[in-house]
């Protein structure tokens, strides 16, 4: 894994910064010519000469987490159980949905009606009235009153409108 993390404006890099992007308790620099963990002088700080030697030759410095405790040990594996579990039951649902299409499509009469009623679909939107079209508007439009009226975006106050108009002789919305 890699990661572009920014340095400090003095050159150095912040080991905090490097935890929380990957999530990690520790970390440790990797010494590129011994290949063993480099401990920084300052604990979450390596000075901007720390990460150019370290930095030698590679264009990067590579981190290790040494040590875990038992918590964090036991919320990555149960992470990784939950993962495993929500593609399990991911992988289940969509073979039982698999199934259930085979099954209708050979042992089903709904495929020879699937294309009777697309063949009949055209008649059918050619058979429709101007009034129907309106009530369906008009109905719409009751559904979207409602709703607003419910939630509270719209509000009518019938009781407040007439006391204005009776006072002033104006009638606002």
């Amino acid at each position: 894994m890699s990661a572009d993390i920014p340095l400090c404006r003095s050159g150095g890099l912040d080991l905090d910064a490097v935890k929380r992007h990957w999530g990690l308790e520790t970390c440790l620099p990797v010494d590129p010519l011994r290949w063993k963990p480099f401990q920084p002088r300052h604990r979450d700080y390596l000075s901007p000469v720390a990460v150019q030697v370290l930095s030698y030759d590679q264009g990067c410095i590579k981190f290790i987490e040494p040590t875990v405790s038992h918590q964090t040990l036991m919320q990555r594996q149960t992470r990784e159980v939950i993962l495993g579990f929500a593609s399990l039951i991911q992988l289940v649902c969509f073979r039982v949905f698999e199934m259930v299409c085979e099954c209708l499509e050979a042992d089903t009469p709904f495929p020879r009606l699937y294309r009777r009623l697309r063949r009949q679909v055209p008649r059918i939107s050619l058979a429709w009235k101007w009034e129907e079209i309106l009530n369906l508007v008009i109905l719409g439009i009751w559904i979207a009153l409602a709703v607003g009226s419910f939630t509270g975006y719209i509000q009518m106050a019938p009781r407040e409108r007439a006391r204005n108009w009776a006072r002033t002789g104006s009638f606002s919305l």
